[in-house]
């Protein structure tokens, strides 16, 4: 078989593992194993037995990419070794000059060319790695960055060199070059002025209260059904924009908070995009977006397009919701889910999908007690029940509500049709009636201004998923009254400041104006429609922050 131990293996090679073996040995191994389907496990064995047999020969693929894996997945040199003595993977010797030629492998490579389809975007966060630790050393609390392309590019297979690389070599690939901010020098803004905000009404279409409303009502006769996300991600329909590509870029070693770190981290952004060709984009968390600002309105970096992070605006908004509903109760409904401890977080906005589950909870609770105030009854109880009571209105409502809903699972009419249905517009002015009658109660208008706060977030979560960019702006503009009356000032501000800079993007940045307007402002990890994520704006996932202690380490 023709071997080259000069280049590792591809991922097409481990994708095509039966051909890295002879035939008489793949014969041979199919006598052995009586399974239907064995041909991994064939070809396992039968690289491993390659592997022990010519091992300064062959570099066989699965034998790397279990080693590979293992390393990314747990970081143990012991566990590495152990299954390559075994025979079962590469050792760790391998993993390390695998990883460092992928490095040197990567500088080297062309700029790519991206058409006019593809949106570049850069995230930018704080990256921590064994901040407690016993005598204080080997800690790290540097700027990491990554780039966000939507939609990826088809890549084609990576023929990786193997190399003996040296350290000097790795940092030069890995350096960013470091700049001194100086503020009498860069002159940042000495005087702000916030604009008036233009109106999006008539721009901006969301339907999402006609779903909830659907889903209220007929939840207490089709239960089980599934939860909000659920409902929404079976019934919002669309084209999806394609998954993204996501490349970690390197760190720089000062704190993130420091403003020479942050203007070499613009410095190097607007670099990177210039190579590009493109208007570079940048994400940051209140703190950095803030401090950004100073930076972009001098006349340095003045092309950058400086975004604030929807995740932390999401917690901030989460931690209006539980300061303004202090003191009412709430805290107590969550205790009996929750423990005392995580309520607490929850109510600071800290621990965010719990405090999302948590208020839409207590949201379906309310609607619940509302819907059966309407009807005059427990219609649950009757449905378990099976009473009969002579047909209403309300009744004729809820048998053609849940025809609705069935008829929207079975895809028998479309979204739109069930929109535009009679019964849903009167099921939403019985709600509105009772919520105008709730309103005369000074303890009704604050668990009815809570409705209000959790039907924001909701809308805030669809533009997210579904990468509505002028959803996106709204909910924002909506968020500022609770932002501003629970003491959220440095959010209140950063978030108006936002708004006014995003207003005047179709005439200052008409490209990249039109890449959001498409959906193209989130980052898809999988080509659903609902499954566009703003978390990338501020942090990246569990698996990403192993690979970056990876790095470190």
């Amino acid at each position: 078989m023709p071997v080259d131990k000069n280049y590792y293996p591809s991922n097409n090679d481990i994708l095509s593992h039966e051909t890295h073996i002879p035939e008489s040995l793949a014969v041979f191994s199919k006598v052995l194993f009586s399974e239907k389907d064995a041909s991994l496990k064939i070809s396992s064995i039968g690289q491993a037995i390659m592997q022990a047999t010519r091992p300064r020969l062959v570099i066989e693929p699965l034998q790397l990419g279990l080693a590979i894996q293992m390393h990314h997945m747990f970081g143990s040199r012991f566990l590495v070794d152990t299954l390559s003595n075994m025979g079962f993977c590469s050792s760790y010797s391998e993993v390390q000059k695998f990883e460092t030629s992928a490095v040197i492998s990567k500088q080297e490579k062309t700029t790519n060319h991206y058409d006019e389809s593809h949106c570049l975007q850069y995230v930018a966060d704080n990256v921590d790695h064994n901040l407690c630790t016993v005598d204080g050393n080997n800690t790290f609390h540097g700027m990491g960055i990554i780039s966000c392309i939507t939609p990826g590019i088809e890549k084609e297979p990576i023929h990786i060199p193997r190399l003996d690389v040296t350290t000097e070599e790795i940092l030069a690939c890995g350096q960013i070059n470091m700049y001194h901010y100086n503020a009498d020098k860069h002159k940042g803004f000495t005087s702000l002025k916030f604009p008036e905000l233009q109106s999006l009404k008539g721009r901006v279409f969301n339907n999402s209260w006609q779903i909830d409303a659907l889903r209220h009502v007929t939840r207490q006769l089709k239960s089980p059904i599934p939860e909000w996300s659920g409902t929404m991600q079976m019934f919002q329909k669309g084209s999806s924009t394609g998954v993204s590509d996501v490349t970690f870029l390197p760190m720089i070693d000062l704190n993130p908070s420091d403003m020479s770190c942050i203007y070499s981290t613009l410095m190097f952004v607007s670099k990177e995009a210039s190579r590009q060709g493109r208007t570079p984009v940048i994400t940051f968390d209140q703190p950095l977006y803030w401090k950004s600002i100073m930076i972009t309105s001098g006349e340095e970096c003045s092309n950058i397009i400086v975004r604030l992070g929807g995740f932390h605006t999401q917690m901030s908004f989460l931690g209006s919701i539980g300061r303004i509903m202090s003191g009412s109760g709430l805290k107590e409904v969550l205790e009996l889910i929750y423990a005392p401890n995580a309520v607490t977080h929850m109510l600071y906005g800290k621990a965010v999908s719990r405090a999302v589950r948590g208020f839409m909870l207590v949201d379906t609770a309310l609607h619940t007690l509302m819907t059966n105030e309407i009807f005059g009854h427990d219609v649950l109880e009757e449905h378990e029940n099976e009473i009969n009571h002579s047909p209403s209105i309300e009744h004729q409502l809820l048998t053609k509500a849940c025809e609705i809903y069935e008829h929207l699972q079975e895809e028998k009419i479309s979204l739109q049709d069930a929109l535009e249905s009679q019964t849903l517009q009167a099921i939403q002015e019985l709600l509105q009636k009772k919520r105008n009658e709730l309103k005369q109660s000074r303890t009704s208008k604050l668990w009815l201004s809570f409705l209000d706060m959790v039907a924001i977030l909701k809308r805030f979560l669809i533009a997210e998923r579904t990468g509505d960019w002028l959803l996106h702006l709204s909910t924002l503009k909506e968020m500022l009254p609770y932002l501003a009356a629970s003491g959220h000032n440095l959010y209140t501000k950063s978030a108006y400041f936002y708004l006014s800079q995003m207003q005047n993007l179709e005439s200052d940045h008409p490209d990249i104006h039109a890449h959001f307007m498409n959906g193209k402002h989130v980052v898809r990890r999988n080509d659903r429609f609902w499954a566009g994520l703003s978390r990338f704006g501020d942090r990246t996932s569990a698996y990403e922050k192993r690979k970056v202690n990876r790095r470190i380490n």
